[in-house]
């Protein structure tokens, strides 16, 4: 019995690890900007220049995908959307984090922007964790607990909501700085 228990917690650990390794994150929501007849390079760096001016510092810049992501800024307060959400600890910590695509197509420029609002979620998902491993591994090493990374790599974020007023500021930003009247929406794509 104890040999089926310990092959069952084997394969639903390999399944979450192999959903942990896919590529990239799931269907991301985002505002989106049709700017037409609009140039892809001058778009990328109006989109650069924007989130500057507003204030957020730029952590990775990617003009050959059209990508950028702004280093995460501390968040105040819990959007009104997010307080039905069930805590573990008392305290939240909240940061906002910028994505901005911008990407070309045979009629028009299209500007993603995601503002998303996350959570430190890191003690739940180690409780989470623990109630997974319970059977003691043989062989288990410190760094397999974690004991050789560092806190960054060990820190989890998990999405709350979306700022879609900030989202719809930035992307009306950037197309008033390339000179077009940007119509926006919601896309899960980009």
């Amino acid at each position: 019995m104890n040999r089926i228990f310990q092959t069952a917690a084997s394969l639903l650990l390999g399944l979450v690890l192999v959903g942990c390794a896919s590529p990239g994150q799931q269907t991301l929501q985002f505002a989106v900007s049709r700017i037409a007849q609009g140039d892809q390079p001058a778009t990328f760096a109006a989109a650069e220049s924007v989130l500057t001016d507003m204030g957020y510092v730029i952590d990775v810049s990617d003009p050959a995908t059209g990508r950028i992501r702004t280093q995460a800024t501390a968040q105040d307060s819990r959007p009104p959307s997010a307080k039905k959400t069930v805590r573990i600890s008392g305290e939240a910590y909240l940061r906002r984090v910028v994505r901005v695509r911008v990407a070309e197509t045979e009629e028009s420029v299209n500007v993603y922007c995601q503002v998303a609002i996350q959570e430190l979620d890191t003690e739940s998902h180690r409780i989470m964790q623990q109630q997974t491993l319970t059977a003691d591994r043989a062989g288990e090493t410190a760094i397999d607990r974690g004991a050789a990374t560092t806190i960054e790599q060990n820190t989890v974020w998990r999405t709350i909501d979306r700022d879609r007023t900030q989202e719809r500021k930035i992307l009306n930003a950037i197309g008033e700085r390339v000179g077009a009247a940007p119509a926006t929406g919601d896309s899960t794509s980009g």
